[in-house]
């Protein structure tokens, strides 16, 4: 898997197209209302995660292609953190400053199977963000993937089952 780093910068110093585009997401931070992320292969099924922003908490349904039963969890109180603490972690992800679209093949890497992943961003007016990859991760993937409770089942794992 290739991870990146960020691209933000204007070579001018004046504010770029990037760093304008990173600045509105963070001002929309607070109106988001949903997130949607899935993630898996051919191999290993499809996991999706949807945490639902309501007014004081938040809901996080996770469904999987290989559980036939999807499982609810309402986040407060047994989540560690507040829909506050959730949106500021949004921010301190700087997903505003992510590409679009992630391809290990656009770094000279070519994986047949792998890893593919879909993130959305679903705002109070209707707007959405979205974002996706194949085999390649965006610089803070990691810190997101922890944000919302993602953990990638390692092979040494799925040796142990």
């Amino acid at each position: 898997p290739v991870q990146t780093t960020p691209d933000v910068s204007a070579a001018d110093g004046k504010s770029g197209k990037a760093e304008q585009t990173a600045a509105a997401f963070d001002a929309a931070i607070p109106t988001i209302t949903k997130v949607i992320f899935s993630i898996g292969g051919f191999f290993g099924g499809q996991e999706t995660r949807t945490i639902t922003l309501a007014e004081d908490h938040l809901q996080l349904y996770v469904e999987h292609t290989f559980i036939p039963t999807p499982t609810n969890f309402d986040i407060e109180p047994d989540y560690p953190m507040t829909k506050e603490e959730f949106l500021e972690g949004l921010r301190d992800i700087h997903i505003g400053e992510w590409r679009r679209h992630y391809d290990a093949s656009d770094y000279g890497v070519y994986i047949l199977d792998g890893t593919q992943w879909e993130l959305t961003i679903e705002y109070a007016d209707g707007r959405k963000a979205e974002y996706d990859g194949s085999n390649a991760y965006p610089f803070s993937f990691d810190r997101f993937s922890e944000l919302i409770g993602y953990e990638e089942e390692t092979e040494d794992e799925e040796d142990d089952e």
